[in-house]
């Protein structure tokens, strides 16, 4: 049995910068200054592991996961316009026959998002002024379970 894991904890700022928004009542833009702010897509905590058991020397199964921190989709530190924290699992089948010489075939089966969980890695938003202040989020949600299956054959 084998654990490794890695973590990364960070802080990613931006001390000062100007906002552009186009006003749809003025035909312009404002500027907006920020102070201080998260940097866009940059996660304060990731974490990952993978957890790999052997039962023989051609069996093995890995048990991975990954933890990201809540992440802002533009740099103004907006609270309404954020990707939430999420935790992934998957697990990973391996089995390995070696055959006449020096040949090998290896065959994998991995589910990914084996609980199921409805998440988004990525987004993007997109700001501007009618009457007031708008900003519409998207994002790109994650397949839910899924299979993969694979074979090498290495000579």
């Amino acid at each position: 049995m084998q654990w490794t894991g890695s973590i990364t904890i960070s802080q990613n700022k931006i001390k000062q910068f100007n906002e552009l928004i186009f006003n749809y009542d003025t035909y312009g833009y404002d500027t907006v200054k920020h102070n201080n702010t998260d940097i866009a897509m940059s996660p304060n905590l990731v974490f990952s592991s993978q957890l790999s058991w052997s039962p023989t020397k051609s069996i093995n199964i890995t048990w991975m996961n990954q933890l990201v921190g809540k992440q802002y989709l533009d740099n103004c530190s907006n609270e309404e316009s954020i990707i939430k924290k999420y935790w992934v699992n998957d697990l990973r089948f391996s089995y390995s026959v070696k055959t006449n010489g020096n040949y090998n075939l290896r065959l994998n089966a991995i589910i990914n998002n084996l609980f199921q969980v409805p998440y988004s890695s990525n987004g993007y938003n997109f700001s501007y002024i009618y009457g007031t202040k708008v900003t519409e989020n998207f994002y790109y949600p994650q397949a839910g379970r899924n299979i993969l299956i694979g074979a090498t054959f290495r000579f």
